[in-house]
């Protein structure tokens, strides 16, 4: 029993340390309803030796197909996780107007959907306001997109605890 107690204790606090922010804040002006959220891989390196052109090149129609229904499942799993918040997060070119957004920027991403992601805040300017990093196992069986979207699978709670914590 003692070492059950001990395990949930650590589990409770790498979590906890899995949110922590590397600079800056999530806050949100109170005005502000909407939170964009899109992808950076401009610093990517894919599969250890791959930039964002060849990595396309090597994954062909997969890799903005996947971009694109990771995003989509992101998005959909912070909404579910902000009901109770006055944010709303929306996915890039959405009719609803956003000054502010997320963008994933995965440091580390392979073939299987293990990732080493940066999250960055920015306002419509650029500047950047927040910086946080969640890593994510990816998966073994199915498409590339869903193998993508196990590696992301719980970053989209993740964002939304960290926007609630900020924007009380």
């Amino acid at each position: 029993m003692r070492k059950n107690l001990v395990f949930i204790f650590l589990m409770f606090t790498v979590s906890g340390f899995a949110q922590k922010v590397l600079s800056g804040d999530f806050k949100l002006p109170a005005n502000e309803k909407y939170v964009t959220l899109d992808w950076d891989c401009s610093n990517t390196i894919f599969d250890k030796k791959f930039n964002e052109k060849e990595w396309k090149a090597v994954k062909g129609d997969d890799w903005p197909e996947a971009k694109k229904q990771v995003i989509e499942g992101i998005v959909k799993d912070m909404n579910n996780h902000l009901k109770r918040s006055r944010i709303i997060a929306v996915l890039p070119g959405s009719e609803l107007e956003s000054s502010y957004t997320i963008f994933i920027c995965p440091i580390k991403l392979d073939h299987k959907g293990n990732n080493k992601s940066i999250y960055i805040l920015k306002d419509r300017s650029g500047n950047e306001l927040g910086r946080t990093q969640f890593n994510g196992d990816g998966g073994n069986w199915g498409t590339f997109a869903n193998l993508m979207g196990d590696g992301y699978e719980n970053a989209g709670k993740k964002l939304a605890s960290l926007l609630k914590k900020y924007n009380k």
